[in-house]
């Protein structure tokens, strides 16, 4: 959507959330539980191990043990699982499915797979400081898909659409002169390598995308640079979409497509200093969660 775009008439604000947005049908994403363990017990590669940066533990299962996956998700392939207990070393953390309350996945290099973050007892509550994020195929180094996504993003400042919507991103969808949010962040997301089928036009098709791949995270979870954020007063509807750029603490930046920042008129891609997560970007509509790219 185009939050501030001609935003200071009351009668046009409600005119432009209104032009941005269409139906879903889907529903709210199910918390998946890790400790429906499927496969066999993994052995670790010792070898492998030793990318390791810090040691944690298989924890808080009340003995089940925890799937180890091969991406950061429920929706990945189980490898295999771990017992209560067992000690593993983790090179790299990431965003995915939320479980237990927390979207953070921990890649094991001496296990080639994630586990989620809720069944590893690290000494900390959220990410592990100084602890690098995960490349977009999957633990082990290199710049990140989030990483190639802000890039990217970032390549088309500043860039101005014109006062009737028209812009190069929508005229490359085909979509025509409209409010272009999301044309824009499908067409970064596109641009970077990540998988962008899915995604139309209506802010609301990012939330879909979450859904089906996996990756929805709720505005309680902690978002990664690359992930896209949803304003919206419901799963059906939805007001504006952004790409987050960086995050501090419960704070982050976000780059926006088909934004007045100026209220002169002209929607432009323009970058937003950190916010809370409270923030409304224009829009009157609260943050609805967070949704993380997948190859």
């Amino acid at each position: 959507m185009n939050p501030r775009f001609f935003i200071a008439p009351a009668m046009l604000l409600i005119a432009s959330t209104a032009a941005c947005t269409v139906s879903s049908t889907e529903g709210d994403p199910a918390e998946d539980s890790e400790r429906n363990l499927v496969g066999e017990q993994l052995i670790e590669n010792t070898a492998e191990a030793e990318q390791a940066l810090t040691t944690a533990q298989i924890w808080f299962t009340g003995g089940d043990g925890a799937n180890v996956r091969s991406g950061p998700g429920t929706s990945y392939a189980v490898k295999g699982w771990l017992a209560e207990g067992t000690s593993v070393g983790i090179s790299c953390q990431t965003t995915g499915t939320s479980v237990e309350g927390t979207n953070i996945w921990d890649y094991l290099p001496g296990y080639a797979g994630y586990v989620t973050d809720a069944y590893v007892l690290t000494g900390y509550d959220g990410f592990i400081p100084g602890m690098p994020m995960c490349s977009g195929g999957g633990g082990g180094g290199g710049s990140s898909l989030g990483a190639t996504i802000v890039t990217k993003a970032r390549d088309h400042l500043p860039y101005n659409g014109t006062a009737a919507y028209c812009n190069k991103f929508s005229t490359y969808w085909g979509t025509g002169c409209v409010h272009w949010c999301s044309d824009y962040a499908r067409y970064v997301w596109m641009q970077a390598g990540a998988k962008h089928s899915g995604l139309s036009q209506a802010a609301i098709s990012f939330y879909t995308y979450g859904i089906n791949n996996g990756t929805f995270k709720s505005v309680n979870s902690t978002p990664a640079p690359g992930d896209a954020v949803i304003w919206a007063y419901s799963t059906n509807w939805a007001e504006h979409v952004a790409i987050v750029t960086e995050v501090s603490g419960s704070s982050f930046k976000s780059i926006h497509g088909n934004f007045d920042h100026d209220y002169n008129g002209i929607s432009s891609v323009y970058e937003v200093g950190f916010q809370p997560k409270s923030w409304d970007a224009g829009t009157g509509a609260p943050i609805l969660g967070f949704v993380s790219p997948v190859k």
